[in-house]
């Protein structure tokens, strides 16, 4: 209407579209979006902080690799070379095997995809020879013939024990072709070997504990100890004798170019540079003495060291530390202690600023500096020059503690069971259960050569044969005997066996010994 006036001719739409509840979804679905990228983001950033390259390279082409995890222990994976693996950043024991060559370290890796790169020069295993059968715990050798006796911390515990006064030879007669062993007691019913120790290849010291002898009053002397010397393999009687001040001073070991004679009761020890020198006292620092704890030594290289050694492990006891230390003297005149974080099975230090550490209820052997932390999984160690031998995974295993890389020495297998390790006077020895032959062995490991072939492995593929009914070694000699019974012969009042039979038996033992993998060029081979 034209008449009408003042009218606004636009029209307004308010808008309707903006829903409360749809921008809330929207939001949350925006956050829900971020939330997993971010989340994406930290997993990859998380999976290269944790991961890290690692090659090894060696001077074998073809190598099997496998990796432990030295913190869990777990096997992490086995590989068939040494290109470039992606692994989590952690520390590893890499073990490196072809063939009887064998490299080990302990390898750290980093994250970010860091490279860690090995070079493993591999070592061959060292040769190994049968000294013994079914010996004593400890070994020596004087004129071809080896001699064992009991070994097992003897000075700790006060009273006689018969085994203690014997010694068990054993040696191959040529003559009659078979493995001679003789037990013969040395020492008298009243007397006691504590320790021993190999001078030279013709001359042993023995730390001899004489108790008293009540005679017909009743009185009777305090027990006493002495040093005496023996040589050339008679124990009839010691071609010197030298009484010992202190009834503690139980104990000998070799250190540099003499002898420490030391006690397990206190930090008391002494050097002796020959058999009639003066005895030089060591000063160590002292450590407490500890309910349930006494006292033992480790010498490696140049070191001497004090530690605990729980007598009472298994006592159950409320108080035992969690922390022991451990005095160390440095060339007979540096002397320090050392606190450790752990209550230890023993513990010394192996090198400079450097502390070896054995957790047997673990099987637990540790490396620790102040820069680095190495584990071993072993079942014992001994310290050897300025390297150590670990039992790892029934391996002998050498160890170059400075150059962080050692070798399996001796490989066991699944048939054999190393059961002890010694250092003698020129050599490595060691202790080996035979499941197929069901006997123990005493083996000597010559660093200075290369196994050919592992005669005890040897043994056990012999025994196997149904034509032997025995197996044994000593030296370069293989003693075999057939289960050919013998008939008794009327005429010649003897017993024989048949000629054929024994020829026939005796081609197939001596098959046996060509599938072990003995050379008989190498060996004397002798079929009873």
């Amino acid at each position: 209407m034209d008449g009408v006036s003042g009218m606004d001719n636009n029209i307004y739409i308010s808008s309707t579209n903006s829903n409360p509840k749809n921008h809330t979804l929207s939001l949350i679905i925006k956050i829900v979006v971020s939330i997993i990228v971010l989340s994406v983001v930290l997993i990859i950033l998380f999976f290269i902080s944790t991961r890290g390259y690692l090659s090894v390279t060696s001077n074998n082409t073809k190598v099997s690799l496998s990796l432990v995890n030295q913190f869990s222990q777990k096997d992490v994976g086995n590989y068939t070379d040494g290109n470039k693996m992606l692994i989590k950043k952690n520390d590893y024991t890499l073990l490196v095997h072809s063939a009887n060559k064998s490299y080990i370290s302990s390898v750290n890796t980093k994250g970010f995809f860091q490279h860690t790169n090995v070079n493993a020069q591999l070592t061959p295993s060292v040769k190994s020879s049968v000294i013994a059968t079914n010996p004593y715990q400890c070994t020596f050798t004087m004129n071809d013939i080896v001699y064992s006796h009991w070994c097992l911390d003897n000075s700790e515990y006060d009273g006689q024990n018969n085994q203690e006064t014997s010694l068990k030879k054993q040696y191959f007669d040529s003559t009659n072709e078979v493995i001679q062993t003789k037990d013969f007691v040395f020492l008298s019913n009243n007397q006691k070997l504590l320790s021993l120790a190999q001078v030279s290849k013709n001359e042993v010291w023995m730390i001899i504990k004489t108790y008293p002898v009540v005679d017909d009053a009743e009185t009777s002397q305090e027990p006493f100890i002495e040093l005496r010397k023996y040589i050339n393999g008679d124990f009839g009687s010691p071609i010197d004798t030298r009484s010992i001040d202190s009834i503690e001073l139980g104990n000998i070991k070799p250190y540099q170019e003499g002898y420490v004679l030391y006690s397990k009761d206190s930090v008391t020890a002494y050097y002796l540079e020959s058999f009639d020198s003066t005895m030089q006292p060591i000063s160590f620092e002292q450590l407490p003495k500890l309910d349930d704890y006494g006292f033992d030594i480790v010498v490696a290289g140049d070191y001497i060291t004090y530690y605990y050694k729980n007598r009472l492990r298994d006592s159950g006891s409320d108080n035992k530390p969690q922390k022991l230390s451990i005095s160390s003297v440095y060339k007979l005149k540096e002397k320090n202690t050392y606190i450790t974080n752990y209550e230890y099975t023993s513990a010394f230090v192996c090198q400079k600023d450097t502390l070896c550490i054995f957790l047997k209820d673990k099987s637990e052997f540790i490396i620790q500096n102040n820069s680095s932390r190495t584990l071993f999984k072993v079942s014992d160690y001994l310290p050897y020059k300025n390297k150590v031998i670990l039992n790892m995974m029934n391996n002998v295993v050498i160890y170059d503690i400075e150059t962080n890389s050692g070798f399996i020495a001796y490989e066991g297998s699944s048939d054999t069971n190393i059961c002890g390790m010694q250092v003698t006077l020129d050599s490595i020895r060691t202790c080996v259960d035979s499941e197929l032959t069901d006997d123990t062995y005493a083996l000597q490991l010559d660093t200075s050569q290369s196994e050919t072939v592992n005669l005890l492995h040897g043994l056990g593929v012999i025994s196997k044969n149904n034509h032997v009914d025995y197996v044994s070694a000593i030296g370069n000699t293989i003693i075999i005997n057939t289960n050919i019974i013998a008939e008794y012969n009327e005429d010649t009042k003897t017993y024989k066996t048949d000629a054929s039979e024994k020829d026939y038996a005796t081609k197939l033992i001596m098959q046996s010994v060509s599938d072990a993998g003995i050379d008989p060029s190498l060996y004397n081979i002798v079929i009873n």
